[in-house]
This record gives structure tokens, C-alpha cells and sequence, in this order.
């Protein structure tokens, strides 16, 4: 969980907003094609977006929505872009690698004001968290393949983090006051979870009762902690203050396996717990010293898992309405221990067939970023998002077939305006190097339909792209990558 305020403004301001259930959302289009993200507490945005062009070959873009526009700010060809964290000033920090060599990564910071920077370290390195006075926390490269958990200030002075560690050490979370916390691993590969002073001081958190092993990921401001731990054959979650000490999160006093997705600064550690051993099921939790484990309801789904708690103790997630396709997903937000909410019936004017399948993290203000099939957007609580139009995906491929070369496929992509006096035009490409036609457009009332027609002359990977123009310049654009085959001998394409 980013920083955030303190747990009574928090309470306050879920007062003020009212519940999460009465709000309606206006969707934001942020990257064409399926893209990691990070939201901050200011409602901007950090992606990267991967294409794929053939075989070993893909490059990834990194854009930046800062709250109106969206600007790319790079394009990496051969090289792996991880993005991990994203502060409330704008900076991204995350690793960067060779494909040629993903084991060789090194640490960075982006931000608008001063672009890339590569973080000092004697040898590979990485970013894991950043705080709101730019310190950020990971790890680097040491003697003999071991590694050793840092902090690297917002001048770039490169801090070691406690003693040296019998094997290795990583730094996982910060706080605003400069605690840091991760883990220690001996010489038998046991992981200790530690909490570092800012000043490079080490205190060893412990271990729960008949613990194999411990983790610490995440810390709030109050200097509470949260991580995961070993027992026998399952992985808890656990708890830990300076007055409590470590405690074990379990559903019902039962040992299951239990993950710790975040935590909030009222406390609240949120998570999922395995439901069926055999076919993999999840169903999302949180939990308090105060209330203790609560399952999140379904609603009838068979699973579910979360991904995002704020601090007006709103959950994001997904669930699963299907056994046998695990992609049948939809995006849904928890108040609490209520909902589920299915946020696709929260969408003002949302264009048709546009589907919400994951929802990744949410902030104070209630702003949610989910994943679509039509990429990645951001749901904006109000009936106005942005002024560039909003774009559903594009149809006409079935979701599970591969295009026969030769075929010629009838494409549309549907869009709204928030603006019903606008008027739209629309460009389209497919990059198969195959003669283009251009797109028409048809509009009612700020709302209508982008259709292309396209016959796939050439076999491999494929990127079909149609953006979307109002009178002012604003635009959004969506893709879809799909594989065309050649056609099987003795059929029509």
C-alpha cells in the first residue's frame, strides 16, 4: 500500500465520500495492449506496454498519464522493463535488463523532471519500493553472487542496509520516515524477516510458532508490518508491531495457505487464501487485530482474488465465473467485508463490448485501475474522465482463433465521448505490411462505431491498431496482437 494519511482522516474522508457501492465510474483508455501499471495517489499513472513483432523479438514502451494526458517516454527494443513501484511525486522506480541476459538486471528511477536514471551499484541491482522523499529501497550485487539489501537516497548515495547476510539480503518496502523492511537469508537458505532504520540498523522481527521461514513486504507509516511466513507445508500470512510482535493470519485457526497482498495505514492486511488444493481456488481476505481473518464474499463465484486496499478499507480484485475457462473474469471492488461489486455495472457511458476483467489497485481518491479487453484503463469515479473519447476493443476476431492468411476479416471498435456534441474521425493500421483500406466511422450523439475491412496476405504475428480523433486533438487508441497461420491445405482461407 502506497503512504497515505493517518488512520482518522482515512475514516473521514470514506465518511464523505459515502459507499463505495453508490459511485459510478467514467473510463480512461491508457494503453492499447495489455500493460503492467502503477497508480499513485494523485491519480497518475506509470505502464509499460510489450508488443511482440516475431519470434524473440518485442519492444516495450513506457508511458506516463499524469492525470489528463498520456506521453511515451521511451521505447526498449532486446531489454526487459520492470516497473515496481510509483510515488506520490511521480517517480517510478524498477529494474532493467538484457533479454540477452534477464539475470543481469539494474536498478532505476524515472521521473518526468529528470527522465532515466540508472541507480549506482557495484555490480546488478534492484529497485523494489520508493517513499515519498524519493529514497528508494532494493538490492545489490555482492562478492561471490551474494546480494545486499540498500537504500539509495534521493541524491543517489548508495546505504547498506544491516550487517553483511550469511547468503543474501533484499529490501522490500519503505515507509515515509525511512524504515525499511525484507528479508535475511542464512547459510541454509532460511529467510528472516528484518526491519531496517534508516540509519542502516537491523532488528530481526522473529518468527511464528513452529515458522520455517519469514518475509517482510510491506510497512505503513505507524511502523507496522506485514509479510508472509513458513509453517510445515504452508505459507501464512502474518502481522507484526513493536507492541504485538509477530502475529499469524489464519482463516479460522485453520494452517491454510494464506498470501498478503497489502496493507493499509489503519493496519488492515488484505490477501488471499487457497480455497481447493486440487483446482487452485482463491477467495480474498482481510484481516485486523481488532476484527481478525473475514473471507471476502463471491457472490456465487468460485473463486476470486485481490489485488488492491486503500485506505477507506476499499478492496479490488477479480472473480472468476467459470470452472472450466479461468479467463472468464470480471473486475470487482469490496467495501470492506460487503460486495462484491461487478464494476462493469458501474460504467457511465461505457462503449459496447467493453469488458473490465481484473481490477489492480485502487487509491484514496477511489480511482481504480483495471485491466480490459481493450488494455489498460483507469476508472475515474464521477461521470467525466478526460476529454479524449473512450474506446472499447476492437471485434470481428474471435478470442481464441489464430486468422488464416488470405482471410479477410470485417474489424469495428466502438466509442463515447462524455461530450454528446462532439464529432470524431479515426485512423487504423495493421502492421502485416498488407495493403490498408481506410477506416469509416459512424456517430450518434457523441457515440458510434469505427469498421475496417483487412485481408491478411502474410503468416506470423500481427498488430491490428484504430485510434480515435475528436475536433480538439484529443485521442485514444486500442490494439489487439493476434497470430495469422497459414491455411490448411485443402481448405478455403
Amino acid at each position: 500500500m502506497a503512504e497515505g494519511p493517518a488512520a482518522g482522516s482515512a475514516e473521514s474522508a470514506h465518511a464523505a465520500h459515502g459507499g463505495a457501492h453508490a459511485r459510478e465510474y467514467s473510463v480512461i483508455n491508457l494503453a492499447p495492449l495489455q500493460a503492467a501499471g502503477l497508480l499513485n495517489e494523485r491519480g497518475e499513472v506509470a505502464m509499460a506496454m510489450t508488443e511482440t513483432l516475431g519470434v524473440d523479438n518485442a519492444v516495450t514502451t513506457y508511458r506516463f498519464f499524469d492525470g489528463r494526458r498520456i506521453r511515451d517516454h521511451g521505447t526498449f527494443a532486446g531489454q526487459s522493463l520492470d516497473l515496481v513501484d510509483l510515488n506520490d511525486n511521480g517517480m517510478v522506480v524498477g529494474r532493467i535488463s538484457s533479454q540477452a541476459q534477464p539475470f543481469n538486471p539494474r536498478a532505476f528511477t524515472w521521473a518526468a523532471a529528470r527522465g532515466w536514471r540508472i541507480l549506482p551499484s557495484p555490480a546488478e541491482a534492484g529497485a523494489n519500493a520508493v517513499n515519498n522523499l524519493n529514497w528508494t529501497v532494493g538490492w545489490t550485487g555482492e562478492a561471490a553472487s551474494a546480494s545486499r539489501a540498500v537504500l539509495w537516497t534521493n541524491g543517489g548515495a548508495r546505504i547498506t542496509l544491516g550487517p553483511p547476510a550469511p547468503q543474501r539480503s533484499e529490501a522490500s518496502a519503505i515507509n515515509l520516515f525511512g524504515f525499511t523492511v525484507g528479508s535475511v537469508f542464512g547459510a541454509d537458505g532460511t529467510s528472516r524477516a528484518m526491519l531496517w532504520s534508516p540509519l542502516g540498523g537491523a532488528l530481526d522481527l522473529g518468527m511464528i510458532e513452529g515458522g520455517t521461514g519469514a518475509a517482510a513486504t510491506h510497512i505503513n507509516t505507524r511502523g507496522e508490518v506485514a509479510g508472509s511466513a513458513g509453517r510445515q507445508t504452508q505459507s501464512l500470512g502474518f502481522y507484526w508491531s513493536r507492541e504485538r510482535g509477530m502475529v499469524p493470519i489464519t482463516a479460522d485457526n485453520i494452517f491454510r495457505t494464506l498470501s498478503v497482498v497489502d496493507l493499509n495505514e489503519l493496519g488492515d492486511v488484505a490477501g488471499n487464501t487457497l480455497i481447493s488444493d486440487g483446482q487452485g481456488f482463491f477467495a480474498p481476505y482481510v484481516w485486523s487485530l481488532g476484527a481478525g481473518y473475514r473471507q471476502l464474499p463471491l457472490a456465487g463465484a468460485p473463486s476470486g482474488n485481490l489485488y488492491g486496499l486503500n485506505n477507506r478499507r476499499e478492496l479490488v480484485g477479480d472473480l472468476q465465473l467459470s470452472i472450466q475457462d479461468r479467463a472468464d473474469r470480471r473486475a470487482a471492488l469490496w467495501n470492506g467485508a460487503a460486495g462484491p461489486v461487478d464494476l462493469n455495472t458501474r460504467l457511465v457511458r461505457a462503449p459496447a463490448a467493453l469488458v473490465l476483467d481484473t481490477a489492480r489497485a485502487i487509491n484514496d481518491r477511489g480511482e481504480i485501475l483495471a485491466d480490459s479487453n481493450a488494455g489498460l484503463v483507469l476508472l475515474r469515479p464521477g461521470r467525466t474522465g478526460t476529454p479524449a473519447p473512450v474506446l472499447g476493443p476492437i471485434t470481428g476476431i474471435p478470442r481464441y482463433t489464430q486468422i488464416a492468411r488470405g482471410s479477410t476479416l470485417d474489424l469495428a471498435a466502438a466509442f463515447v465521448d462524455s461530450s454528446i456534441d462532439e464529432s470524431h474521425t479515426a485512423t487504423a493500421s495493421v502492421n502485416d505490411g498488407c495493403p490498408q483500406s481506410a477506416p469509416s466511422v459512424r456517430e450518434v450523439r457523441g457515440a458510434g462505431e469505427v469498421n475496417l475491412r483487412h485481408t491478411f496476405c502474410r503468416a506470423g504475428p500481427v498488430t491490428i491498431r484504430i485510434r480515435v480523433r475528436d475536433r480538439a486533438g484529443n485521442a485514444s487508441e486500442v490494439a489487439l496482437s493476434r497470430s495469422v497461420r497459414e491455411p490448411n491445405p485443402g481448405t478455403q482461407p
